[in-house]
């Protein structure tokens, strides 16, 4: 008996050794996934958020955060785990209305009523004036209830749009 308890010892730690080294190569894996996945957010022109189906931002890309500050706005403010619908609704001054807009589009799209919804309108900085596309788009999955949030920068576009006006 004695020698069958040793032999099934050895036998469960070789198992138990196996096993976590494929936990370790599947975690290692994930943490590549996870690293692409926003090395390619990252890379995108786009603001990009995604957020949850109550409205907190799951996840933001380089851009996204680099909007907030050139709009005098703490990346903080609008980044992971704050609630991008009630920034939206509580945005006051200029432009305050087109954000209570797309806070609505937002609800809309998470409610389903929409897979998408999009609003142009102008976000002007201290020093030059600009304009941009905000875009939501509903995940396609019925099982994950997320949305994307994009701000895409039309300026350059608006800039020469007030040129052939003029001429």
């Amino acid at each position: 008996v004695a020698i069958d308890l040793k032999q099934v010892n050895v036998a469960l730690e070789d198992r138990v050794e196996k096993r976590t080294s494929e936990l370790k190569e599947s975690v290692d894996h994930l943490k590549e996934s996870e690293q692409f996945f926003q090395s390619s957010l990252d890379g995108l022109s786009s603001c990009i958020a995604i957020i949850d189906e109550k409205g907190e931002i799951v996840q933001t890309n380089k851009s996204w955060k680099d909007f907030a500050n050139n709009n005098g706005t703490v990346s903080e403010l609008v980044s992971e785990g704050v609630n991008y619908i009630q920034v939206c609704e509580h945005a006051t001054g200029v432009n305050s209305e087109e954000a209570k807009s797309f806070a609505e589009g937002i609800k809309q799209v998470l409610r389903g009523e929409k897979s998408t919804f999009s609003l142009e309108y102008p976000c002007h900085a201290p020093d030059i004036k600009r304009w941009f596309i905000g875009e939501v788009t509903r995940f396609p999955s019925d099982k994950v209830k997320n949305a994307i949030i994009s701000h895409i920068d039309i300026s350059k576009r608006k800039r020469a749009e007030e040129v052939v006006k003029t001429e």
